[in-house]
C-alpha cells in the first residue's frame, strides 16, 4: 500500500490528483464518528434557515390570498371616488357592468364611521351588498343565523364586546336600530363589522348626517369577465349620470365620480409572499447567509487539528500535499452538504408543524409558502461554496509552502529560519488583506449610518455590516482575550497556550458564537426600541377625569354649536371647571390653504392661549406655581417641558414668530418663558406652549375666536355620561374626547418570532459549538492524563477555554447589538433608545448556565 501511494505521488506537480483525492475523501468520510459531532452546527444552521423561511412566509399573505381577501370570488374591483350621505341609493353599477359584458357583478357600499351606541364611543365599518351567495367565501364564515336579505338586517362579524346575537337589535348612530340575523367570523381580521342587506343605507334618515357630519359611504364594484375597459366605461357613465330622487348629482365630467384604477386578481396573484422576509432581514435574509457560512467554517475549525495530522501522515507515505488537502476538504464539504440537507429537511418539517400555531397567533389564514425549493438550493449552494472556498484556501496555503525552496537545498542551520519565513510571509499577506477588508467594512458602516439609516430594516442591515466588520477583526480581539487570560497557575497557562496553539479552531468557534449572540441580542434591542417608540405615539386624547369638547374632525377646533347647546340643556357639565383653548392662528376646520400662525422661533409647534392663569390647571391637572402664575400675568409664555429647545427651569427669553407658509409676517420682542410639565396627550399634539389671551392681543397675534373647551373633574363615570347624552340626541359622541386606556403597542408577530428563533438558535449553537470544542480537545486532555496530570485539570482547562470564548463572544455580541440600536435612535427622531438589559441579561445568563452544564456533562468522562 505504501509503495502504491509513493508511486501515485511521484512527480513534482503541486496540483491535486482528482481521482485519488476522491477515493481518499470517500474513505475519510466513512469514519462517521469524527464527522457527525463536528457537522452538528451545520445541521442546526440548515434547520434554522428553512424553518425561518417557512415561518416568515406563513406570516405573510401570498398574492392569491390577498386577492381572495380583497376581491372575494370575483376577478376585479373598482372603487368610485365619491361619498354618499345617509339615505342615498346605491348607484346601479352592477347592472351597467353586466350590460357591458361582465359575467357576474356585485355593487357594495362601505361606510367606515358607523357609531355604536356604547361608551366609550367607537365606530365600526358597515358593508352593504348582496350577501347570498357569499361574495367573500374565504373571508366571512357564517357561524350563527343567516345572511341578511331585507333592508335593516345585518350580520355582525367578530362581535367581541358588541352585545349582539342572532335575533337581537343593535342600535347605531344614536337611535337607528338594525336587526341582527346572524354572526360571522372574519378569517383575515379580528375587528367587528356590520354586513348589511341591500337598501339598508338608503333606509337611513338623511337628517342623521346633521349629527354625524363625517358619515358617508363609498360605493365599489366587484365583477368577473367581460372586457375591462368596456366595464369601466359603462360604470363611469352610470356614475356621471347618477341621481338620487330630486337631488341630481351630475358629475359634469368631474373626476370625483369616476372609478379609481381597478384592482385585478391577475395583478395580485403575481405578487410573492415575501413581505416579512424582506421587511425583517434579521429574521431570515441576514442569518440565511451568515449562519451557514459560520457553521461551515466552524466545522473546518473543529476538525482542523485532526485533519492536519491525517494530511501529514499521508504526505509521509508519499502522497502529494495538494492531493491530501483536497481529499480532506472534499470529505469535509461532503459532510457539510449531508448535514445541511438533513438540517433543511428537519427545518421544513419544523416550519410546517409550526404553521397552525403561527396562523393562530396572527388570527388569519397561514400564508402560502412559495419558493421553498429556491431557499433550500440557496442554502446548499452557500454551504458548498463556503466549503470549496475554504478548502481552496487550505490548498493554496499548502501550495505556497510547497513552492518554497525544499529543505534539502538549505543548510541544516538555516532550515528552521526558512520555514518560519515561509509561514510568516503567507500569514502576513492574509493578515494584511483581512485588515484592509475590515477597515473598508468599518468605513461602509459609518457611511451607511450617515446616509441610509432611516428604517428598522436598514438598521438590521447595519447590524449585519457591523457583524462582518467585527468578524474580520476577530483575530485581534482573540489575541487580546488570550492575553487577558493570565498564567497565574498551571491550568490557566495550559488553557491559554492550547488556545494559542490551536487558534484556528478557537477563532472559528468564536466567530460563530459572536455572530449568533450578536444577532439575538440585536433583535431584542431593536424589538424593545420599537415597543418604546410606539408607546410614545400611542397616547390618550385627554387625562383621566377630563373631557375635551371639540370638532370631530380634529381636537384642535371648536365643537359644533349643537354639541354645546345639547350639553348645556342636559346640565351634565354644571359645576365642573372649564377652560376654552384659543389657537394663535387663523386656521379653522373649513379653512383651506396657508393662514397666519404663531410659533416659537426655531420651532414648528403652535401656541395656545387661555383667558386666565386659573384655566391652566384645568389642562394640566395640577396647580401652577407662584412663579408660573406671575410669569403669565406679566405677559410671559409657558412652554411644554418635553418640547425641543424648552427653556430651563430658571427661564429664558423667547421670541414668537407669525408666519404664513414659509413667509415671516411678524416677530415679537423677547418674552419671558418657563417650562411647564404636562402629560403627553393627544389634544396637545402639534403645540408648543401657552400664554394669556390678553398677551396675544397686546402683541397683535392672530387668534381664533372660538376653540375647543376642556372640562376637568369629570370623574365617577361623568365623562361617559357626556358621550351618552350626545348619543341620545343622535350627535357624534366622539366630539366629546374622553380618557380611554391606550392599548399597549404590540409589534408584529414576525418580529417576536424572529427574536424567539434567534434566541433559541443562540442557545443551540452555544451548546453544539462548545460540545464540539470538547470533542476536539479530547485527544489533548487524554495526553495530559496519560502524563499523570489529574483529570480535574483537564476539566478546568476546558472550562477556562469555554469562559474565554463565551465571554469574548458575549462582549462582542453586546457591541454588535447596541451600536446599531443607538444609531437608529440617533438618526430617526421618532425612535426612543431602549436597551432591554433585563431580557439581555436573562438570555446571557441562560446561555452561560447551559454552557456550564454542557461543559460539566462533557467533561465528566475525563474521570475515567
Amino acid at each position: 500500500m505504501a509503495r502504491q501511494l509513493k508511486q501515485a505521488g511521484k512527480g513534482s506537480s503541486v496540483l491535486p490528483q482528482p481521482r485519488l483525492a476522491a477515493r481518499l475523501a470517500w474513505r475519510l468520510g466513512r469514519r462517521q464518528g469524527q464527522w457527525i459531532g463536528a457537522s452538528s452546527t451545520v445541521f442546526v444552521a440548515g434547520l434554522f434557515t428553512m424553518a425561518m423561511f417557512i415561518a416568515l412566509s406563513t406570516l405573510s399573505l401570498s398574492g392569491a390570498q390577498e386577492a381572495d381577501r380583497d376581491l372575494g370570488r370575483f376577478d376585479a374591483l373598482a372603487s368610485a371616488e365619491m361619498t354618499l350621505p345617509p339615505g342615498s341609493k346605491t348607484p346601479a353599477m352592477a347592472g351597467a357592468a353586466q350590460r357591458a359584458g361582465a359575467n357576474e357583478s356585485a355593487a357594495f357600499l362601505s361606510a367606515l364611521d358607523v357609531q355604536l351606541a356604547v361608551t366609550p364611543a367607537r365606530n365600526v365599518t358597515l358593508l352593504e351588498g348582496q350577501w347570498k351567495p357569499n361574495p367573500y367565501p374565504d373571508v366571512y364564515e357564517l357561524t350563527a343565523g343567516r345572511w341578511p336579505q331585507q333592508p335593516g338586517e345585518i350580520v355582525v362579524t367578530d362581535p367581541g364586546d358588541v352585545k349582539a346575537a342572532a335575533g337581537q337589535t343593535l342600535t347605531v348612530l344614536g337611535d337607528v336600530r338594525l336587526r341582527v340575523v346572524g354572526v360571522a367570523d372574519n378569517h383575515y381580521a379580528n375587528t367587528s363589522a356590520l354586513l348589511a342587506a341591500p337598501g339598508t343605507w338608503s333606509s337611513l334618515d338623511p337628517e342623521v348626517a346633521e349629527g354625524y357630519p363625517s358619515l358617508g359611504a363609498q360605493p365599489y364594484l366587484l365583477w368577473t369577465g367581460g372586457p375591462e375597459q368596456a366595464v369601466l366605461d359603462a360604470v363611469a357613465k352610470t356614475l356621471t349620470s347618477y341621481s338620487d330622487g330630486s337631488s341630481s348629482q351630475q358629475a359634469e365630467g368631474g373626476p370625483e365620480l369616476l372609478p379609481g384604477p381597478p384592482t385585478l386578481r391577475a395583478q395580485l396573484e403575481t405578487e410573492t409572499a415575501d413581505y416579512w422576509i424582506e421587511k425583517s432581514p434579521a429574521g431570515y435574509a441576514i442569518p440565511a447567509v451568515l449562519v451557514p457560512i459560520g457553521a461551515v467554517l466552524l466545522m473546518f475549525g473543529l476538525v482542523d487539528r485532526r485533519l492536519r495530522r491525517t494530511t501529514e501522515t499521508m504526505v509521509s507515505l508519499g502522497l502529494r500535499p495538494a492531493t491530501t488537502v483536497a481529499a480532506v476538504s472534499f470529505a469535509c464539504v461532503a459532510w457539510c452538504l449531508v448535514a445541511a440537507t438533513a438540517g433543511a429537511a428537519a427545518g421544513v418539517a419544523t416550519g410546517w408543524a409550526l404553521r397552525p400555531f403561527l396562523a393562530y397567533l396572527q388570527d388569519r389564514p397561514a400564508g402560502d409558502v412559495e419558493g421553498i425549493t429556491d431557499a433550500a438550493a440557496q442554502l446548499l449552494a452557500l454551504v458548498a461554496a463556503t466549503g470549496v472556498l475554504t478548502g481552496a484556501g487550505l490548498l493554496l496555503a499548502r501550495r505556497t509552502r510547497s513552492e518554497q525552496p525544499h529543505p534539502t537545498t538549505t543548510s541544516p542551520a538555516d532550515q528552521p529560519q526558512a520555514k518560519n519565513l515561509r509561514k510568516k510571509s503567507a500569514a502576513t499577506v492574509v493578515r494584511d488583506v483581512r485588515q484592509l477588508a475590515a477597515l473598508g467594512v468599518w468605513c461602509v458602516c459609518v457611511v451607511y449610518t450617515a446616509t441610509r439609516l432611516d428604517t428598522p430594516s436598514e438598521g438590521m442591515f447595519l447590524t449585519a455590516l457591523i457583524t462582518a466588520a467585527v468578524v474580520l477583526t476577530l483575530p485581534e480581539f482573540f489575541g487580546l482575550a488570550t492575553r487577558l487570560l493570565t498564567e497565574r497557575d498551571a491550568r490557566r497557562r495550559l488553557a491559554r497556550r492550547q488556545l494559542q496553539a490551536d487558534r484556528r479552531r478557537a477563532q472559528a468557534a468564536l466567530a460563530v458564537l459572536t455572530v449568533i449572540i450578536g444577532a439575538s441580542l440585536g433583535m431584542l434591542a431593536l424589538l424593545d426600541t420599537l415597543i418604546r417608540s410606539s408607546e410614545n405615539t400611542v397616547q390618550p386624547d385627554v387625562m383621566p377625569g377630563q373631557v375635551l369638547l371639540a370638532h370631530r374632525a380634529s381636537s384642535a377646533f371648536a365643537p359644533p354649536e349643537r354639541v354645546l347647546t345639547v350639553l348645556k340643556e342636559s346640565k351634565v357639565l354644571d359645576g365642573l371647571p372649564q377652560a376654552e383653548l384659543h389657537r394663535l392662528s387663523k386656521e379653522s376646520v373649513d379653512e383651506s390653504g396657508p393662514v397666519p400662525s404663531t410659533t416659537r422661533q426655531g420651532n414648528d409647534g403652535g401656541i395656545l392661549a387661555v383667558d386666565s392663569p386659573d384655566d391652566v390647571p384645568v389642562l394640566t391637572g395640577r396647580p401652577l406655581t407662584a412663579d408660573q402664575r406671575a410669569l403669565l400675568n406679566r405677559g410671559g409664555l409657558l412652554v411644554w417641558a418635553d418640547r425641543d429647545n424648552a427653556p430651563p427651569i430658571e427661564g429664558q427669553p423667547t421670541r414668537l414668530v407669525v408666519a404664513e407658509d414659509d413667509r415671516i409676517l411678524a416677530q415679537t420682542p423677547p418674552l419671558p418663558s418657563k417650562p411647564l410639565e404636562l402629560a403627553r396627550t393627544g389634544w396637545r399634539a402639534g403645540t408648543d406652549g401657552i400664554l394669556l389671551v390678553d398677551t396675544a392681543r397686546r402683541l397683535d397675534l392672530p387668534i381664533a375666536v372660538r376653540g375647543p373647551i376642556m372640562v376637568a373633574d369629570a370623574d365617577d363615570g361623568q365623562d361617559a355620561r357626556v358621550q351618552q347624552v350626545l348619543q341620545d340626541h343622535a350627535i357624534d359622541a366622539r366630539a366629546a374626547y374622553i380618557y380611554v386606556e391606550p392599548e399597549p403597542p404590540v409589534p408584529d408577530t414576525a418580529l417576536y418570532v424572529s427574536a424567539a428563533a434567534l434566541a433559541l438558535l443562540a442557545l443551540t449553537t452555544v451548546l453544539t459549538a462548545l460540545r464540539g470544542q470538547t470533542r476536539a480537545l479530547k485527544t489533548y486532555t487524554d495526553s495530559l492524563i496519560a502524563l499523570g496530570i489529574p483529570p480535574s485539570w483537564g476539566r478546568h482547562i476546558i472550562l477556562w477555554q469555554y469562559a474565554v470564548l463565551l465571554g469574548t463572544a458575549t462582549l462582542l455580541g453586546l457591541f454588535i447589538a447596541i451600536v446599531p440600536t443607538v444609531a437608529l435612535a440617533t438618526q430617526i427622531p421618532e425612535f426612543q433608545l431602549s436597551i432591554p438589559w433585563g431580557q439581555m441579561s436573562l438570555l446571557l445568563a441562560t446561555l452561560a448556565l447551559a454552557s456550564a452544564l454542557a461543559a460539566t456533562r462533557s467533561t465528566l468522562a475525563l474521570r475515567r
